[in-house]
């Protein structure tokens, strides 16, 4: 097998059963890529675990040749698994984060412009994880330097509880019914609102960001200012 030696277990899940329900066969080199699936029709499935801006190049690489399918699991819950240096389970306990469907739009940078474009389906599959983390008696560094602050544990990969449910992104409305899903239940004006409305589901660093981008892909659209405060509506769904 081909670049498998360092997928976690929830990609090498992922991978096997959307290759099993497509007749599709893995790890498959097409133009200059390694394609997760490539199935019989001459379709790619990508399974992305990570940040989905990632897939940009290869989706504008080899979307006018093939049909592409993104299959992204995006956590509604996490439980965190604290094990020692010997494998040992310390504690199991449930994150306190939850995401909703519309938690997806801060995962959309970069990808939604190319499924606007129908250069790819987006498939999300809202699932449960659990995280394993190892405790280590000193501070430590992640392996891409990423962390400012050193911490007494590090991630030793990602595990699937159950899957919660599934919906195909392939439309513009298909974006726009999740944000009218989520402002009925909320009561949200559709067609008066403003960031501030948003806030409890993103952080402020994000939440201008996703406006922004809503925006520039037509899901939603500028009205009015008023006291300072930009107001934005739905854009329609016929």
């Amino acid at each position: 097998m081909i670049n498998t030696y360092n997928e976690t277990d929830l990609h090498k899940f992922f991978k096997e059963k959307y290759a099993t329900e497509n007749q599709g066969f893995t790890e498959v080199k097409v133009k200059n890529y390694i394609c997760d699936i490539f199935t019989e029709d001459s379709s790619i499935i990508e399974i992305q675990t990570g940040s989905l801006y990632k897939l940009v190049p290869k989706v504008q690489d080899l979307s006018p040749d093939y049909k592409i399918k993104i299959v992204f699991p995006f956590p509604f819950e996490k439980y965190i698994e604290n094990y020692s240096e010997n494998g040992e389970l310390l504690s199991c306990k449930r994150s306190p984060k939850k995401n909703r469907w519309i938690n997806i739009f801060t995962e959309l940078f970069g990808i939604l412009p190319l499924i606007l474009e129908k250069k790819a389906i987006l498939e999300i599959v809202a699932i449960s994880i659990s995280e394993k983390r190892i405790k280590t008696e000193n501070p430590v560094q992640t392996k891409n330097k990423s962390r400012h602050f050193l911490k007494n544990w590090y991630k030793a990969g990602k595990s699937l509880n159950t899957i919660i449910d599934t919906k195909v992104f392939s439309e513009k409305t298909d974006f726009i019914q999740i944000l009218k899903e989520e402002f009925s239940t909320n009561k949200i004006d559709i067609n008066d609102f403003t960031a501030t409305d948003l806030k409890k589901y993103f952080t402020k660093r994000k939440l201008y960001l996703v406006i922004s981008l809503l925006n520039k892909s037509g899901i939603i659209e500028f009205t009015k200012t008023k006291k300072n405060k930009r107001y934005y509506k739905l854009c329609e769904t016929n």
